[in-house]
């Protein structure tokens, strides 16, 4: 397995990752570090610390899925493992990872339980799912780290830590480059599982994120651009019939609740640049159908879950969640996927 881990101003935390990368069970065949152009020595601190690791320093920083595309392509592994400079795995990850592939080989990716590394013994991340609104979602969030305990299918594996299988991220494009920073994993989930692949959760497969949930400016404006890409590329038509209505509440009531945490300018870049881009995102559309076995089936991956990154006890949030819950069980349980 080849570990690609993308750097930008990450000297603080990545000692602590490679070092968990080098001590895995199942020796790593190499280590991949894609380097943003950081300003803090994070190369200069790799190359002097691990010199065994293979460094690659872009002129830019290309953003998380580019960086990553720059690392699959020097890799030689069968399967690629993607994981963020801020993430510690434990030793046994890689080895419960391959496990997991080699029992199924329709598999062609896996992820693993991802703790909070500044809440010691809770869940960051106990499975992934994309929710209704195209949302990813990290299901048992702040759960006890005993909480999912059992493997199951996901609809995408956290780009935060996952392995795949080098021929099919190749096959499909890799990650997409042009959306800089969020929900690339998510797209790359619905392009695997529109090519007919599967994607597992594999609890023992324990790793700790320093995982932050601040809502930033640019956060917002990268995660709602690349959620509606994402859409508009992957689903079929008639996910837009069925949660056209629910899609066009669902933005009132975002657009509300971002305005209260000052960030409505932020949700307004985002639509401009979702729009400005639509051209584009029609064209990948149109490549992502040439590799698809059958894009109905995409809609069978959503879920009810509800996203982490809006305030949780706000009186908005709460009939947010309870609307989608209401709307999935009307139009999908009941109807959507039969």
């Amino acid at each position: 397995m080849s570990f690609v881990i993308v750097a930008y101003n990450s000297r603080e935390t990545i000692a602590e990752c490679i070092d968990s990368v080098l001590g895995q069970t199942t020796a790593p065949l190499e280590v991949i570090v894609v380097d943003n152009a950081s300003v803090d020595g994070t190369l200069e601190f790799v190359k002097s610390e691990f010199p065994g690791t293979i460094c690659i320093s872009n002129e830019h920083n290309l953003g998380y899925g580019a960086a990553n595309n720059i690392g699959a392509g020097t890799a030689h592994g069968e399967l690629v493992a993607f994981v963020n400079p801020d993430v510690a795995l434990e030793p046994s990850w890689s080895a419960e990872i391959l496990n997991a592939l080699r029992d199924d080989r329709r598999c062609a990716a896996a992820e693993g339980k991802l703790l909070l590394a500044d809440k010691p013994g809770f869940i960051n991340c106990g499975g992934s799912s994309i929710n209704v609104l195209g949302f990813g979602c990290m299901t048992h969030y702040n759960e006890p780290a005993e909480a999912a305990s059992e493997g199951k299918l996901v609809g995408y594996a956290s780009g935060a830590a996952f392995a795949i299988r080098r021929n099919v991220f190749l096959r499909l494009g890799g990650f997409d480059g042009s959306y800089f920073l969020y929900h690339e994993d998510v797209d790359l989930g619905l392009r695997v599982h529109g090519a007919g692949w599967k994607i597992r959760y594999e609890p023992k497969a324990v790793a700790h994120h320093h995982y932050k949930s601040v809502l930033s400016a640019s956060k917002v404006r990268f995660l709602e651009r690349n959620r509606w890409k994402t859409l508009a590329k992957n689903m079929p038509q008639r996910y837009l019939v069925v949660c056209g209505p629910l899609l066009v509440v669902s933005e009132l009531g975002l657009i509300y609740n971002l305005a209260t945490l000052g960030l409505f300018h932020s949700k307004a870049r985002a639509t401009l640049d979702f729009l400005c881009g639509l051209s584009d995102t029609m064209r990948a559309r149109k490549s992502v159908r040439n590799l698809t076995a059958e894009r109905r089936s995409l809609m069978e991956l959503l879920t009810d879950e509800f996203p982490q990154i809006l305030p949780p006890k706000s009186r908005s949030t709460h009939l947010g969640r309870r609307l989608v819950r209401a709307y999935y069980t009307a139009f999908f349980r009941g109807g959507a996927k039969n």
